[in-house]
Parts: structure tokens; sequence; C-alpha cells
């Protein structure tokens, strides 16, 4: 299987770290880079061109669902999960219509935020 790069957008460092260390210890998973701002995600989107983007919702410069958006109408290729500490539906539901490809909460069990990327992964591999 092809290996899957992953750019993570999360606006608590800590967390992000924790993110990027637990796909280091997973074969098949890339991260390219750890970002903390949507503007710095739009722009590492144009640079590396990830498969996968880990995105939160609450960033500076630019918040999640508008970078969100951004990536999903120049680079449709790119998948979006948007993990978040909000759980509405209002938030699930705009995310769904501007692009992203799952909504997850940041207290998701890690090995889930695995089989996510990799679902949607193949997914994108079998569509005609």
């Amino acid at each position: 299987m092809k290996t899957v790069t992953v750019l993570i957008a999360e606006g608590n460092t800590a967390y992000g770290q924790s993110l990027s260390q637990m796909f280091q210890e997973e074969g098949g998973i890339q991260v390219l880079a750890a970002v903390g701002s949507g503007r710095a995600a739009v722009e590492a989107v144009e640079r590396l061109r990830p498969n996968v983007i880990l995105m939160d919702i609450d960033m500076p410069d630019r918040e999640g669902l508008w970078a969100t958006q951004v990536i999903r109408e120049r680079w449709p290729s790119v998948r979006i999960v948007i993990l978040t500490l909000h759980s509405s539906q209002a938030f699930r539901t705009w995310a769904k219509r501007i692009g992203a490809a799952a909504f997850l909460p940041k207290d998701t069990d890690p090995e889930e935020i695995v089989r996510a990327i990799r679902g949607i992964c193949r997914k994108e591999h079998e569509s005609p």
C-alpha cells in the first residue's frame, strides 16, 4: 500500500505533537508537517500536497473551516478530516457542506483516527 502523507493543522501545539508522534509509530503514514493556523495550513498544502489533512476548527489567523473551504476549492483531491472539540450538529453540517471527508472529536481513540485516514484514502483509490 502506498504511503499516506498527512498534514496536521492544529491550534494546540502539544496535541499536534502527540499526533505527529503517534503517526511516527504507524507504518504507511508519513507526517509532512504540523502547522498552527488556517493560513499556514493553506500555505503548507500549496508546498507539500498531502493526501490528508487533520484540521482543527479553532486556530488563529483564519480558522479551520475557512482553511478547509479554501483547500477543497483549490486542491479537491486533498482529503480533510476535521478533528475538533466542537461536537454540535451545526459544525458537522458545515464541515460536510464545504467538503470535509470526516468529522471526529479530539477524544477519538488514536486507532480510530488512523482507520479514518486509511479508509478515506482507500475510498479515493476505489472510486472510478
